[in-house]
């Protein structure tokens, strides 16, 4: 079968498409794509259509998000723009590369011509710009600054010493000697580190690079007075070139304060004969701001710049279009061709055109026609489309330094509101730091852990700093607001739990009637999205309208009554739901509505967005509830508990009705774990609303009750659950009304805070199992239950790592008396984070943390970080945990998140090792051709691709080999 490029573009667009707003890939997904690459050269390649499989499957998921994020804030980078991307799969599929100018054979070099002329147009810079290119980026662009400086100020000299010939010509060394210069300087103020290195790369040196004294409270600003003193005493063999930053990286702020300045900069660089370069950056795009009082200070401090003598910028910082694309312009054509020219290459030769030949303007012979990309965006867009973009990205850059100015716990850096309040001097870079040095150490880290928002660290006055960039490309299909609600991810990570209540007020990111104010807003807005939206989203504009009624009346509620400390904790919280739900909502419309029709119809075929759209019903309607009631939950839970616990004791829960709630969402398991347990407690009058307005208390009272046994059921006989489906006995324990009153004394009689942890010790209970270590309910979200409790081994005895193994021996179920896990102790273990510590058990091979882990009640079957504990077994060949899992009940075919099954991951282990793993499941009744029907790779295609022998015992168990699909020899 022929390899089909348009089939792999489709399925390229569906993972781009469908990819999650996460700023950067889990860490499992990092790992995953780490280990999927290819250990060595393959004699014999895998073909196209397993390497666009490996692509697309097992690298993607690695990738961060700048383009497919709205919180990737780390760099100034805004993603690609939609019609970049198609303008450079275009070049792609032509292969144009920029080499000559030839107008009669090809139009690449016409069209980089004329997006160069446009660029000059949309920053009104004016005519006589002759010279001009694209190059890698700001880095290049400024070393052709330099060394254009460095041909000028030298060949000044060479003339005025009755000399020829130039640096480009000469050499540095032979040009210097000749015209007297014993240095060459570059003046600047925080100069981008892009400037020391194209300092080094020019034959100037790093040192050269020199930071002028400057204001102390604003480094990033010209002192023009100290420059002209630095000219002034540089003695006769310096010349000087002096660069300014129109967007200094740290800070985002200009060297200049507009056109006076840089006239008097202008000036004073002719008269000591130096050479003027702007390191435009993203800065100089704020020259194509709207005309209007609101960004007229940015504006002014980006004026001026037209009297440089070079001009450089990064079009894949603020144009959206794909790296790497930089550009640089100055005003002669004569000096590039002096230092770019490309001799004694017949084949290279130009045509006639009054069109200059990339060849002799630029750092490349030959490089990508990167042209395309930015002349798509500007004819697409137009001057009033990229300003409305431009004036987005600097109202939420604004909003945050007001948010960050007001807030308690942050401290804004490297500006000050004007004497009106507003930001005028802010653009798109926003840096801060915590008021408490402690956690401002590792705010960033702590931050980026969170892989949902990314923002990149700095130094401010020797301190550590956030520094945030907002030329985000997804803000430009509709105006995307700031709420303090959003920025609640930054306090639950940069402080511990532990900490919150010492250190930072418990209302730093509460609700107040404003805030509310600002989700109504949102709840409007996207409820009239919805409803002008097709039918998989409009059919939940009525429960967005029904919140956005509730928001209102939540709004007069907190204006006529005052809260407790308490109440106002739980309200952000609910708040902070609300606006998570209605931002997600917002995003997925965004995405929606970006599309073309094409795409569209393609989404609406595969259901996309399906799942997510389920989800986010099902947070809209527990979100209204929770706030209906928020003042008024029930106040007799513990009675309620406490006989749910005697009635389960007793027997009066069936089997058939302790079940998992059906909801008709996919959401995360944890979510549908908690609406499970929701469930069991409505049978005995605990509401939702009771429930989830106090969720914190029952979950450590679950805890207490699920370790201390209390949900053994009395009758031993009629409620037998069989764990396994070939036979296994099972043996309920039971209680007697004076041990179970007595356990239920023990239980917590009022709410307790959610840091706290239970500890108890029940030294015996009525199945024999001695329990002398208890862990208890994390005291972060960030903690799992690595360690349980320590039990006797006499009631289950499984195959230990010392137990003979023979691969041979045929499958067989074996007959153990386990100790009953109710359903309820199944939910618990997936709240309280046993499942994946049981995972991680299995992951490291560890027999016996798997073993204590599985009585609590873990689940065999769960998947963790996309493998399931036999995967994970297969894998490192832990065979004595394979044994034991197989015979405990795990599925010996399950899949996991990646579609692949045990004896596909058992190819994957340890060469040394392997095979005896994949006889073991083999024997024991593997499919060896799993994966095989669904086009997914299979163990045989693994055990080919890894050159691994264990292809010939696959074979041998009937392994299949796919006709339509490339093996690797």
């Amino acid at each position: 079968m022929s390899f089909s490029v348009s089939s792999s573009y489709t399925k390229l667009r569906l993972i781009v498409d469908s990819t999650t707003n996460d700023a950067l890939p889990s860490v499992p997904n990092l790992e995953n794509a780490a280990q999927s690459l290819s250990l060595a050269l393959p004699a014999v390649g895998l073909g196209q259509e397993a390497t666009t499989a490996h692509l697309l499957t097992d690298l993607t998921p690695g990738f961060n998000g700048p383009k497919t994020s709205s919180n990737y804030y780390g760099f100034v980078t805004g993603g690609v723009f939609p019609i970049a991307e198609i303008a450079d799969n275009i070049v792609t599929a032509f292969d144009q590369n920029l080499q000559v100018h030839l107008s009669d054979q090809s139009i690449a070099t016409a069209v980089e011509d004329k997006a160069l002329s446009m660029l000059v147009e949309l920053l009104d810079l004016g005519d006589g710009w002759v010279g001009k290119t694209f190059t890698t980026g700001a880095t290049g662009a400024n070393v052709m600054g330099l060394a254009c400086g460095r041909e000028a100020v030298v060949d000044a000299r060479l003339k005025a010493a009755g000399e020829s010939g130039g640096v480009g010509e000469l050499g540095l060394l032979g040009a210097c000697l000749k015209a007297g210069i014993k240095e060459i300087q570059v003046l600047t103020t925080m100069g981008h580190s892009s400037l020391y290195k194209a300092g080094s790369i020019v034959g100037l040196g790093r040192a050269a690079v020199k930071d002028i004294a400057t204001n102390k409270h604003e480094p990033w600003k010209m002192d023009v007075d100290a420059l002209k003193r630095e000219l002034e005493i540089a003695t006769e063999g310096v010349v000087s070139i002096v660069a300014l930053s129109m967007g200094e990286v740290n800070t985002g702020r200009f060297a200049t304060d507009g056109p006076d300045m840089l006239k008097k900069v202008r000036e004073i660089c002719d008269q000591y004969g130096a050479w003027l370069h702007i390191d435009g950056a993203f800065g100089i795009f704020a020259r194509c701001l709207p005309s209007t009082v609101e960004f007229a200070t940015l504006r002014k401090y980006a004026s001026g710049i037209e009297l440089a003598d070079s001009i450089c910028g990064d079009a894949h910082k603020m144009l959206n279009v794909p790296y790497d694309c930089g550009f640089f312009f100055t005003r002669s054509t004569n000096i590039l061709s002096s230092i770019f020219q490309n001799p004694n290459a017949a084949y290279l030769s130009a045509g006639e055109s009054s069109i200059p030949s990339p060849l002799n303007n630029g750092l490349e012979n030959s490089r990508r026609f990167r042209a395309l990309p930015v002349y798509a965006v500007l004819l697409a867009y137009g001057r009033e489309g990229l300003a409305e973009m431009f004036a987005r990205q600097v109202r939420l850059a604004r909003e945050v330094s007001k948010f960050l100015t007001e807030s308690d716990d942050f401290e804004l850096l490297a500006t000050q509101p004007s004497q009106s309040g507003n930001f005028d001097d802010v653009h798109i870079i926003v840096i801060f730091k915590a008021k408490n040095e402690r956690f401002n150490v590792d705010l960033v880290k702590r931050i980026n852990a969170t892989r949902k928002m990314y923002v990149s660290g700095t130094k401010w006055d020797g301190k550590p700093a956030c520094r945030i960039a907002f030329p985000r490309r997804l803000l430009h299909c509709k105006p995307v607001g700031f709420d303090p609600v959003g920025w609640s991810l930054v306090h639950d990570n940069y402080l511990g739990p532990s900490d919150r209540s010492s250190t930072i007020s418990a209302m730093s990111f509460g609700f107040g009637v404003g805030d509310f104010l600002a989700v109504g807003k949102l709840a409007w807005a996207v409820y009239k999205s919805c409803k002008d939206a097709p039918e998989s989203f409009s059919n939940m504009s009525t429960e967005v309208l029904l919140l956005h009624a509730v928001l209102k009346e939540v709004e007069e509620a907190l204006a006529d009554e005052p809260l407790t400390e308490s109440k106002k904790l739980n309200l952000a919280t609910i708040g902070s739901g609300c606006h998570s739900v209605l931002s997600d909502l917002q995003i997925l419309l965004t995405k929606y509505e970006s599309m073309g029709p094409q795409s569209r119809r393609t989404w609406d075929r595969m259901k996309w967005g399906s799942n997510d759209v389920t989800g986010l019903r099902a947070r809209l309607t527990s979100n209204t509830i929770l706030l209906t009631t928020f003042l008024d939950f029930a106040s007799n839970l513990q009675r309620r508990l406490n006989r749910f616990v005697e009635e389960l004791q007793d027997g009066k829960y069936e089997r058939s009705v302790i079940t998992v709630a059906i909801v008709e969402s996919l959401a995360p398991a944890a979510k549908e774990t908690w609406r499970a347990i929701r469930k069991e407690l409505e049978n005995i009058g605990i509401s939702v609303l009771a429930f989830e307005a106090n969720r914190p208390f029952i979950m450590n009272w679950f805890e207490k009750a699920t370790r201390s046994g209390h949900f053994e059921e009395q009758n031993n006989e009629s409620n037998h659950e069989y764990l396994h489906s070939d036979g296994i006995n099972v043996e309920s324990s039971s209680l007697s009304s004076n041990q179970r009153s007595s356990k239920i004394d023990h239980l917590p009689t009022k709410p307790p805070s959610s840091q706290s942890k239970f500890q108890s010790s029940v030294s015996q209970n009525s199945t024999g199992m001695s329990l002398t270590k208890r862990s208890f309910a994390p005291s972060d979200r960030f903690e799992i239950h690595d360690d349980g409790f320590e039990a006797s081994t006499d009631i289950v005895s499984f195959p230990t790592a010392h137990d003979h193994f023979d691969a041979n021996e045929p499958s067989r179920r074996r007959n153990y008396n386990i100790v009953r896990t109710p359903r309820i102790t199944k939910l618990m273990a997936r709240v309280l984070g046993y499942n994946a510590a049981f995972s991680k058990a299995c992951e490291a091979g560890d027999v016996d943390k798997a073993k204590s882990l599985f009585r609590k009640g873990v689940d065999l079957n769960s998947i963790r970080h996309e493998k399931t504990a036999l995967g994970f077994a297969a894998l490192g060949c832990h065979i004595a945990l394979a044994i034991w899992l197989l015979e405990s009940g795990a599925d010996i075919d399950l899949a996991d998140g990646r579609i692949r099954s045990p004896i596909y991951q058992s190819i994957r282990g340890p060469i040394e090792s392997y095979l005896l793993m994949t006889e073991l499941l083999l024997r024991k009744g593997a499919d060896v051709n799993a994966g095989f029907r669904f086009d997914f790779p299979t163990a045989l295609w693994e055990a080919a691709r890894s050159g691994k022998t264990g292809a010939v015992v696959l074979l041998g168990y009937g392994a299949e080999v796919k006709a339509n699909q490339e093996y690797p020899h």
